[in-house]
């Protein structure tokens, strides 16, 4: 993970000096980690962490209409959370930084792929020392 997070911190910063050479706005296009299952297993374990650089992670999931989608976040730091979104990418399906849960679960309303963005707030982020480590557990029963 930690060869990943160099990376991202890389691509970040290559994008961000050629937007600021260029002038314009830049939109970072960090490709997701897929979430893969063993088979027979309705669960996966991830583990990764957060820092001022790398202040969110992003994973997705392969999802089907009418199964359910569960998800538990391990950490030490009260101020890692969850966002999900569906297919469609609009309105979040749930955003714990409204509720502080750790856990959450529903049904998906649609086949394709969902994306849990594991964050914490960037000011929050750049407050901390040191990497935010965490485990998220995914769910599909």
């Amino acid at each position: 993970m930690r060869a990943f997070r160099s990376t991202t911190s890389f691509g970040r910063a290559a994008l961000l000096g050629l937007g600021l050479a260029l002038g314009g706005t830049v939109i970072a296009a960090i490709a997701a980690t897929p979430v893969a299952f063993e088979d027979g297993n309705a669960w996966s374990q991830l583990r990764g962490s957060l820092n001022p650089a790398d202040y969110k992670q992003d994973y997705t999931v392969a999802g089907h209409a009418g199964k359910t989608l569960a998800l538990r976040l391990f950490s030490k730091n009260p101020n890692i959370y969850l966002k999900v979104t569906g297919p469609t990418g609009r309105k979040p399906l749930v955003d714990t930084i409204k509720t502080g849960e750790t856990t959450w679960s529903a049904p998906m309303p649609a086949d394709g792929d969902y994306t849990v963005e594991v964050y914490m707030l960037p000011e929050i982020a750049k407050a901390t020392t040191g990497d935010q480590p965490y485990a998220l557990q995914v769910g599909i029963y």
